[in-house]
């Protein structure tokens, strides 16, 4: 693990191990809410912010969270907290506590739970997010995250749950945890070395109401020019709606799925234009582990194939494509932005 970086402020590595060790903890208080709370409880809406639907899950670990920042985080690093739900509406949380903006080392951005749907349902994993950026101002995006660490929050029928984390410039480490031994073995990312999406998981992300007919006809024509019309008639490319962005990372990063595509934001910049309200996107805290798909070779960029490069907020829209690898994405990413194009999307 990377030590002092010439070019940050702070120690990469201990930094790192301390995001570690609060995941961690959020992690086993999620476990035990998902085991002792009825779903009933745990899907019960406690409020909204800017960006979301706040539920009661949501709101049992943020104590846990900032705990833990302040335990583990701020006695080696002074940092402006930018996350879902906590500290959206008010001025800025710096650590330590009075700790001046301007003054911070870093940026911190956090999703507490992504995949909040899913998992207070006890239906699939949700992860916990974080990526850590040199503080440079209202500015600082995405492109300068220079750690980011990605943990499982796995279902009551889970026996492992998968933490990975990564320094920029030093590779992808990871962990697997057995939940009933509390042996850890180590992870390997292991993306795909396809070069076709035939045979494999391929998709737009559509799993909300709002834009599914559109977004499910630009994913029909992608694969009717890629593949013809036999790809549409056999099934040979798969669809899987993982309502969680950081869930959707790891299946690039373990080689379940080979593209995967959220233009959501762009179907919002087309209906603000044409005067019709916008739907629930992704965020740059979804987005903040992108940098752990990078160091293993997945390439992760906008749909124009610029890089990510959203400020790190809490309500800004990110569209994003990931190709498992650049044969993929010599592949699809000129179909893809075709179609785009085609529906007023870019």
């Amino acid at each position: 693990m990377a030590s002092q970086d010439a070019n940050f402020s702070y120690d990469t590595g201990p930094v790192c191990d301390a995001v570690r060790r609060v995941h961690q903890a959020m992690q086993a208080h999620l476990m035990r809410q998902l085991r002792e709370q009825s779903v009933e409880v745990l899907s019960r809406p406690a409020g909204e912010c800017p960006s979301d639907v706040i539920y009661h899950i949501d709101r049992s670990v943020e104590g846990v969270l900032l705990q833990g920042l302040e335990a583990e985080l701020a006695p080696r690093l002074s940092f402006v907290l930018v996350c879902e739900g906590v500290g959206e509406l008010g001025e800025p949380l710096t650590f330590p506590p009075g700790t001046p903006v301007e003054r911070c080392q870093a940026r911190v951005i956090i999703d507490p739970i992504d995949g909040t749907r899913a998992i207070m349902y006890d239906k699939r994993s949700a992860w916990i997010l974080t990526g850590v950026a040199p503080n440079l101002g209202e500015a600082t995006s995405l492109r300068d995250i220079n750690i980011a660490v990605q943990t499982e929050v796995p279902t009551t029928r889970a026996a492992w749950a998968d933490a990975f984390w990564t320094v920029r410039g030093h590779g992808v480490r990871g962990e697997s945890l057995n939940l009933l031994t509390g042996e850890a073995r180590p992870a390997r990312p292991r993306p795909s070395q396809a070069h076709t999406i035939e045979g494999g998981f391929a998709m737009l992300v559509h799993f909300f109401p709002l834009g599914k007919k559109l977004l499910s006809e630009i994913e029909e024509e992608v694969i009717a020019e890629l593949l013809g019309e036999g790809g549409m008639i056999r099934p040979i490319v798969f669809d899987d709606q993982y309502i969680s962005t950081g869930g959707q990372f790891y299946e690039l990063l373990v080689g379940h799925d080979r593209m995967i595509g959220d233009v959501r934001g762009l179907l919002n910049d087309r209906w603000r234009r044409e005067g019709r309200p916008a739907g629930m996107t992704c965020h740059p805290y979804d987005a903040c582990t992108a940098l752990i798909l990078e160091e293993a070779g997945v390439t992760v960029c906008r749909p124009d194939g610029h890089p990510l490069d959203h400020r790190l907020t809490t309500t800004g829209e990110v569209s994003w494509v990931g190709y498992a690898n650049e044969h993929l994405r010599r592949s699809v990413e000129p179909v893809l932005q075709r179609r785009l194009r085609a529906h007023g999307l870019l």
